[in-house]
C-alpha cells in the first residue's frame, strides 16, 4: 500500500507492538502519520522511534480522550476561568469489567481477549488516556507515588493504580482507577474534580458542574457523542497537516513519561 501511495497520511490502529515498525514504514514513504496510543511498549523504544521519524514528516500520537464531549467542556469551562488557577486535581475511573461473571469469563477479556497475556494492563492501556487529559488540564506533572494492584484472578497486568503527581506552583493531581468494581458499569466511567482559587468544577460520569451550582449541571449524550471524539481529532490531525499548526499531542513531546 506504501509503495503503491495515492495518500498522504495515515491513522495506524494496529496492536501497539506493530506501532513502532508501521510508523517507520509510512515515514519512509513520506507518509504524515496518527499512531493510536500507547505509542510504544517501551521508553526507549518511543525514543528510537522519534528520533528515527525525525522532521520527515509530521507525526502525531492519537490520545482522543482530551477531545470527548465531557471533556472539552471542562476545558472550556476552564478557558473561560469559572474556577480561576487550577490548585488541584483528581481523576478516577472505575468499572466492573474484570470481575467476575457466573458461566463466561469477565467481560474485558471477551471483549479484549489479549488481554489475558498483558503484562500491563489498566495504566498503560486505559489511564494513558486519564494521564494525557490530566496533563492537558494542568501542564506539565511529575510523578511522586504510585501502587499498582492485580485483583483479578489469573490475570498478568495490574487492574488497579493510584498515582501521585505534582506540578507547577504547588499543584497537586491524582489519578486512580480499579477495573474490578462491582456494581459499575463493564466499560468504566470517569469523574474528574478541578479545585480553582475561587470555585470546583466535578465531571462525575455524563455530568459536568460547578460545585454549589448542581442544579445548573449540564449533561452530556455520551453514548449519542461517542464518535464526536474521533471526528475532533481527525480534524485536528488533518487541519494542522495542513497550516503546519502544532499538534496538541505532537508525538515528539506527549509521549514524554511523567518522570
Amino acid at each position: 500500500m506504501f509503495v503503491e501511495g495515492g495518500f498522504h497520511a495515515v491513522d495506524i490502529a494496529a496492536s501497539v507492538h506493530a506501532h513502532a515498525p508501521l510508523v517507520r514504514m509510512a515515514a519512509d514513504h513520506g507518509v504524515h502519520i496518527m499512531c493510536q496510543k500507547p505509542l510504544c511498549e517501551t521508553v526507549a523504544e518511543a525514543e528510537a522511534l522519534i528520533a528515527d521519524v525525525g522532521a520527515r514528516v509530521r507525526f502525531m500520537v492519537h490520545e482522543n480522550y482530551r477531545f470527548r464531549p465531557h471533556y472539552m467542556a471542562v476545558r472550556d469551562w476552564l478557558d473561560e476561568g469559572r474556577i480561576g488557577t487550577l490548585r488541584h486535581a483528581a481523576i478516577s475511573c472505575r468499572g466492573s469489567g474484570l470481575v467476575p461473571r457466573d458461566g463466561t469469563v469477565p467481560f474485558l477479556i471477551e471483549r479484549q481477549p489479549y488481554l489475558t497475556g498483558f503484562t500491563r494492563n489498566l495504566v498503560f492501556e486505559t489511564m494513558i488516556h486519564h494521564l494525557d487529559v490530566l496533563r492537558c488540564l494542568c501542564g506539565p506533572l511529575v510523578v511522586q507515588a504510585a501502587r499498582l494492584g492485580r485483583l483479578a484472578e489469573g490475570l498478568p497486568g495490574e487492574d488497579t493504580a493510584a498515582i501521585l503527581m505534582s506540578g507547577t506552583n504547588g499543584l497537586t493531581a491524582t489519578g486512580d482507577g480499579c477495573l474490578v468494581v462491582p456494581g459499575y458499569p463493564p466499560l468504566h466511567g470517569d469523574r474528574l474534580e478541578l479545585i480553582g482559587e475561587t470555585g470546583t468544577i466535578v465531571m462525575d460520569l455524563n455530568r459536568v458542574y460547578l460545585v454549589g451550582q448542581e442544579d445548573q449541571a449540564i449533561a452530556v449524550d455520551l453514548l449519542g457523542r461517542y464518535q464526536e471524539c474521533f471526528d475532533t481529532i481527525m480534524a485536528a490531525f488533518t487541519d494542522c497537516v495542513a497550516t503546519g499548526a502544532a499538534f496538541e499531542t505532537e508525538a515528539a513531546t506527549i509521549w514524554k513519561p511523567c518522570a
